[in-house]
């Protein structure tokens, strides 16, 4: 005598799915990654820009701190210790901004 073979049992929803629903669906789909394409293109523009700013702000910090250095002072002159903090505020926004695309480039 043949044994049956069971199928798998597979559970439905109990509420059927229309196809207005389902192209619904899709449609709020392709919307979102629509919008995620244009995030991480915006990103990858705009990203080259805030890196080169980035070393750019951090080379200037360097030189300002080896100069700093080379000269002995102990401390700054107003107007450098002015100059010293913006160059490390705009750093450190530039930083912010950067790493917030490298996270949307995701």
């Amino acid at each position: 005598m043949r044994k049956k073979k069971r199928g798998t049992r597979v559970s439905l929803s109990s509420k059927p799915i229309t196809p207005s629903e389902e192209s619904a669906m899709k449609a709020r789909e392709r919307i979102m990654e629509e919008e995620r394409m244009k995030v991480i293109h915006v990103a990858r523009r705009v990203g080259k820009f805030f890196g080169g700013l980035t070393i750019a702000f951090g080379i200037i910090l360097l030189v300002l701190s080896l100069y700093m250095i080379a000269s002995g002072q102990a401390s700054l002159p107003s107007e450098m210790k002015s100059l010293f903090v913006v160059f490390l505020a705009l750093l450190g926004v530039v930083n912010t901004v950067s790493g917030l695309l490298l996270m949307g480039r995701g």
